[in-house]
């Protein structure tokens, strides 16, 4: 008997994708088994490796993730189904809830709602909500952005995140900024130090989950 739950990912978003991957992949309760982009490669990779559990995001290209969800839930009827948007719509819900697909959460850095969802659908229960009440969201962002002053950025540090969000390298970015590229490599170790991470694409994964560059950047 497995004592692992496997899971497939879909989104077109690389950074949501790699946040859920790596936010799965550290709890030895779950083994990723694939990552789709689009809802056909979705339908495709499914049916190949029938996961127990498949967290979908509900806009893609070709085939959107909803469309997907709806296609999959009779051909994988044991398969735990949970969509995730940016914001919630009550339609969506409605829609999904219809057709017997168990989760619907909202997208969060922190992944509270998606954590939400997999605790109530792996308990058999459906899991339809805004992942707070609005007294709860205020709260939660006053907190996030607590968190993020507790770091002490200064601009050029977020502007040097979001320089290595879109792909450019401490040389490209000290032309771009004209200075010496060892002034950037220093302001880029101090990141690091300041996050207390040991590369770049750690500090890319801290910054997204913080909120501090957005996950489509690259």
């Amino acid at each position: 008997m497995k004592d692992y739950l496997t899971v497939g990912i879909a989104d077109d978003d690389i950074y949501w994708s790699s946040i859920i991957f790596n936010y799965l992949q550290k709890n030895k309760r779950y083994q990723v088994l694939f990552t789709s982009n689009n809802g056909y490669d979705l339908i495709k990779q499914s049916i190949t490796h029938n996961p127990q559990l498949l967290i979908i995001d509900s806009h893609m290209p070709l085939l959107c993730g909803i469309e997907a969800a709806i296609g999959l839930k009779p051909q994988l009827p044991e398969t735990k189904i949970i969509c995730l948007s940016m914001i919630y719509q009550q339609n969506i819900s409605n829609q999904l809830f219809d057709n017997g697909i168990e989760g619907y959460a909202i997208k969060d850095f922190d992944l509270v709602g998606l954590n939400d969802a997999i605790e109530s659908v792996l308990s058999g229960k459906q899991y339809y909500k805004n992942n707070s009440s609005p007294e709860e969201e205020i709260k939660r962002i006053k907190q996030h952005v607590d968190e993020i002053k507790s770091y002490h950025l200064t601009p050029s540090h977020i502007e040097t995140m979001r320089l290595i969000s879109i792909g450019l390298t401490s040389k490209s970015m000290s032309e771009f900024l004209n200075e010496d590229v060892r002034t950037t490599e220093s302001r880029v170790n101090k990141l690091k130090s300041i996050f207390g991470v040991e590369n770049v694409q750690q500090l890319m994964f801290k910054a997204a989950i913080l909120g501090l560059i957005h996950p489509s950047n690259k």
